[in-house]
């Protein structure tokens, strides 16, 4: 696939991470451009998730910065920086269990401080608003294929339905950049199909990705770039045919093979 034109969206700038004597993340930097699908590849503990958590604000870095659109967030908490368009899922979803489907939805939409007040105030506006939050959630759950399944318990879905769930929750964010971590670990290939497909949908009409995935296939299909991590940097990166054949990748990722 090939790269679309375009300044990078989301810099990593020698950001540096450690737990105790451990460096996690060490003077770590690339780009991730807009409008592509970049794979984040790398053995365990290579510091895939903890570069996650870093640009979503769940941790901060110990040195070095996080760039989005232009600006540091290496300091912004979580709900600021999904506020600015930048949102994550996570590789064991995180939905609540003992709401509906639809309640899921709902919860995931963000509201201003002061709803009370403004609720009060503006009632006649919050409830178009309401209106239009309701009929996004509906849109949205119809894209993920979860529409029939909207008064279902979130406890009740299967695995991919889950992740289906959270990839929905994060769209009620209206998304600029999505970070996926191991979106198609444990589904069944029917989730499977419908999750890279939505992946790709969305990819098309704008959204960039940035996915952790042990999937080399599927990496190898649908992405743009892949970067490969190891020992908390990246070793390589670039198109995933040229990648895939870089003698540091065949030693330190994929014991000298690439299937």
């Amino acid at each position: 696939m090939t790269i679309p034109d375009g300044t990078p969206v989301l810099r990593l700038d020698r950001v540096v991470k450690s737990f105790g004597g451990l460096m996690a993340v060490d003077h770590c930097s690339f780009d991730v451009e807009a409008g592509t699908i970049t794979g984040l590849i790398g053995p365990n503990g290579a510091g895939k998730t903890t570069t996650f958590n870093l640009i979503a604000g769940v941790l901060a870095p110990d040195d070095g910065d996080i760039r989005y659109r232009g600006e540091s967030i290496a300091t912004l908490p979580p709900d600021r920086i999904a506020r600015r368009g930048l949102v994550r899922t996570f590789q064991t979803p995180r939905i609540f269990a003992r709401m509906t489907v639809w309640e899921n939805m709902m919860f995931a939409t963000p509201e201003p401080a002061g709803e009370g007040m403004l609720r009060a105030l503006f009632r006649p506006a919050w409830k178009r608003q309401e209106e239009k939050t309701s009929d996004a959630a509906r849109d949205i759950l119809t894209f993920v294929e979860l529409e029939p399944l909207a008064n279902e318990l979130g406890g009740s879905l299967s695995g991919g339905q889950r992740k289906l769930l959270e990839l929905a929750r994060a769209l009620m964010l209206r998304p600029q950049v999505i970070l996926l971590d191991e979106p198609t670990a444990g589904v069944s290939p029917t989730m499977r199909r419908i999750l890279i497909d939505r992946i790709l949908e969305l990819n098309r009409t704008g959204t960039t990705f940035l996915i952790i995935e042990h999937d080399l296939d599927m990496i190898m299909r649908i992405c743009h770039k892949m970067i490969v991590m190891h020992y908390g940097k990246p070793i390589a990166e670039g198109e995933p045919q040229v990648v895939r054949k870089d003698p540091r990748v065949l030693e330190a990722y994929l014991g000298g093979e690439v299937a």
